[in-house]
């Protein structure tokens, strides 16, 4: 189920060292787009992390994140920390990964209990598992789960 469904994905989800950087490189799928304010921001973000597009979903979630106080602002750090994750288990850094899943933990630890229909405690919970299962691809990772 899609968020945004009105809204096409980028041709490709960012790896570093695979694809052109999207915003760096002239050949990015986002060079040269403005930092406007995008009022669907947040449900881009989820619909970006949920189809495996990590760099692009945290990129929609930062804008929100650097404006944010409060449980909002610990669950933003706990998604766009979630989201680094899961790219970083993609390169195959999965110490890296599991430095980041624990930071995105203790953020979402932070919110208790639910913010912009996410259940923080609930994706800890699957973020916690996911990483003492020794992932070695994203497939696995914890869902966002919205009710917008």
């Amino acid at each position: 189920m899609r968020l945004v469904p009105d809204r096409s994905f980028p041709p490709y989800a960012f790896v570093p060292g695979e694809h052109p950087h999207p915003t760096k490189d002239p050949q990015g799928h986002s060079f040269g787009d403005s930092e406007a304010t995008d009022p669907q921001a947040f449900e881009w973000g989820v619909d970006l992390y949920e189809h495996g597009y990590f760099w692009e979903a945290h990129e929609a979630w930062e804008p929100l994140w650097r404006a944010s106080e409060g449980a909002e602002r610990s669950l933003l750090a706990g998604l766009i920390q979630c989201a680094a994750a899961c790219l970083k288990i993609r390169v195959g850094e999965s110490r890296g990964a599991r430095r980041l899943g624990e930071r995105a933990v203790g953020h979402l630890r932070a919110v208790g209990g639910s913010v912009r229909g996410v259940d923080a405690a609930v994706l800890a919970d699957g973020l916690c598992a996911w990483l003492a299962s020794e992932p070695g691809d994203a497939s696995g990772r914890p869902r966002v789960v919205s009710s917008r």
